[in-house]
């Protein structure tokens, strides 16, 4: 019987229809921001709520937090979270430059800036790494040296890593940098480190004032947040945090027969857990959920014929159109196809 076979790299053109059309629940800590009209604002939060609590502290030189530069900070921390998309599952169908345009056109969408500042390179996109998530790496790659599919990617996972640091009662890749393995506590030091030498460079180096320097700075700022953020998302932390106050049935997400004795206390390890693909998806499905389910319709509906009038709207089409059209032809299956959607939307 004969079988089908989808054109390569067609099935991240059905994963990009999912990312619009099928977004699941999802609860704090996933990427974007909970829109200011929905419903459940002030009740969920994802990375992009808090970062924009920088508005409430002091910039340099008392100014105030400009939405601009809590844009460029929120974009390293978004890098973050789309960096899952460059992984083994995704690098055996297609290839990593095809992957960062997507994430490109998709950036594009959620930041309306696609150049300079906010311009998605291989670089700055990176690939999944465990350790900017404070991810459990059992198991990563099934068997497989993920570096046969990019040389960013981890290698084989040591057993070593996946103990507890007696220490610090937290699981060795967290943060004991007296090994040979990557931790999350030495991803934190570089990236606090890069966003501090960038903002010197900013404020007393040769070129002092130079706008890429201050850029760069936020935005590794923005990725330090990020592993920051998921430390309380992706951990046991705050369950054990609530037993330390005395709520002794909360459940501590870990065996029963995992205390150990830290400081001659007997507690619970802390501990993260592993990732997968549909964890890349609700991390960055949620955002979806919210503004589609939880916003009020009416006014979502105002505020897009408002931005249809505008010419700084105009742009923006005219750009998405540019970054799609950069991908390859065959996840469209045909240059033809394509171009004729261009001259519908051009219609409306």
């Amino acid at each position: 019987m004969p079988s089908f076979t989808l054109p390569r790299g067609s099935w991240l053109l059905l994963f990009a229809v999912c990312l619009i059309l099928l977004p699941g629940k999802a609860n704090a800590f996933g990427a974007g921001n909970i829109p200011s009209i929905a419903q459940v604002e002030g009740h969920n939060w994802r990375h992009g709520d808090i970062e924009d609590m920088l508005e409430t502290i002091a910039f340099l030189n008392g100014k105030k937090w400009t939405s601009m530069l809590i844009k460029r900070t929120y974009f390293g921390n978004w890098l973050r979270d789309y960096s899952q998309a460059v992984d083994i599952g995704s690098l055996k169908g297609v290839n990593a430059e095809t992957i960062r345009i997507l994430v490109w056109v998709l950036s594009f969408m959620a930041h309306g800036y696609a150049t300079e500042e906010f311009e998605v390179t291989a670089d700055r996109l990176g690939v999944y790494r465990p350790e900017e998530h404070i991810d459990n790496p059992l198991g990563y790659g099934d068997g497989l040296d993920a570096r046969t599919f990019d040389k960013r990617l981890r290698g084989p996972v040591e057993k070593i890593e996946t103990q507890i640091d007696p220490r610090t009662g937290m699981k060795n890749y967290i943060a004991n940098e007296n090994g040979n393995w990557a931790t999350s506590a030495a991803y934190l030091r570089f990236s606090f480190a890069r966003s501090i030498h960038f903002g010197r460079l900013y404020t007393n180096g040769a070129k002092k004032g130079k706008e890429e320097d201050l850029c760069e700075a936020l935005r590794c700022l923005g990725q330090a947040l990020h592993t920051m953020e998921d430390f309380s998302a992706h951990s046991n932390y705050c369950e054990l945090a609530l037993r330390e106050l005395g709520y002794h049935s909360v459940f501590p997400h870990c065996g029963a027969g995992t205390e150990i004795n830290l400081h001659g206390k007997r507690v619970y390890p802390l501990v993260t857990g592993t990732f997968g693909a549909v964890d890349f998806l609700h991390s960055v499905l949620g955002e979806a959920s919210d503004h589609f389910t939880q916003s009020e319709v009416d006014e979502v509906d105002i505020a897009l014929k408002n931005a249809e009038g505008t010419k700084k709207w105009w742009k923006r089409r005219q750009w998405r159109e540019v970054l799609v059209g950069w991908l390859p032809w065959n996840l469209f299956y045909t240059n033809r196809l394509y171009r004729s959607g261009i001259e519908a939307s051009r219609c409306w």
